[in-house]
């Protein structure tokens, strides 16, 4: 019972810790001392994950110049001449030989390619422009006959007909075309 009149004396009555409107009381004291301890760290963190920017801006960087220097070595090893300067000479009459081998060779396949692509052209444009004016009266006549069926039914049977006769055309166009591929082979190869 003692220690309860002791702790109701020492906690409201003698008012121990505010101390009327002290301001160095101890509460004012304790208070100031958990601010500045939260405070320090506060700024501890701040400054550590400043310092973890800064590493890591660093280390990007130095990365960054590292894989630039590397491209240089290898760019470097990669352009220079196997041989020695003496030579050399032989190295480049190499290098220019090949060019002109290579430039020859994409000649002459480029002009056989574009005289059989022009051939191939003028078929192909004609199969496309004889198959578009078959869809075209084809669309228009099936039009006419179904004029008074809804349009949305008739746009979906037309879409189905198309499909249907698209496929049959390509099969036909496909055989065509591997016909006519072989024999203008068999004309090339003849007057080559």
């Amino acid at each position: 019972m003692a220690i309860v009149t002791w702790l109701y004396k020492f906690w409201c009555l003698e008012n121990f810790w505010t101390n009327g409107t002290d301001a160095y009381s101890v509460v004012a004291f304790v208070l100031t001392i958990l601010f500045v301890g939260i405070s320090n760290v506060l700024l501890l963190n701040v400054l550590i994950a400043l310092f973890n920017v800064t590493i890591q801006n660093v280390q990007m960087q130095s990365h960054r110049i590292w894989r630039y220097q590397r491209f240089l070595l290898i760019s470097d090893y990669n352009n220079k001449p196997p041989l020695p300067p003496p030579f050399n000479t032989i190295y480049y009459l190499y290098i220019i030989i090949c060019y002109i081998i290579k430039k020859i060779k994409c000649y002459s396949q480029k002009h056989r390619h574009d005289k059989m692509f022009a051939f191939f052209w003028l078929m192909i444009v004609n199969d496309v422009m004889q198959r578009e004016s078959a869809i075209a009266d084809d669309y228009w006549s099936y039009t006419l006959k179904h004029g008074k069926k809804d349009r949305v039914e008739v746009a979906i049977q037309n879409i189905e007909r198309k499909l249907h006769d698209l496929h049959e055309r390509i099969y036909n166009i496909n055989n065509q075309v591997s016909i006519k591929f072989v024999v203008y082979i068999l004309l090339i190869s003849y007057f080559i």
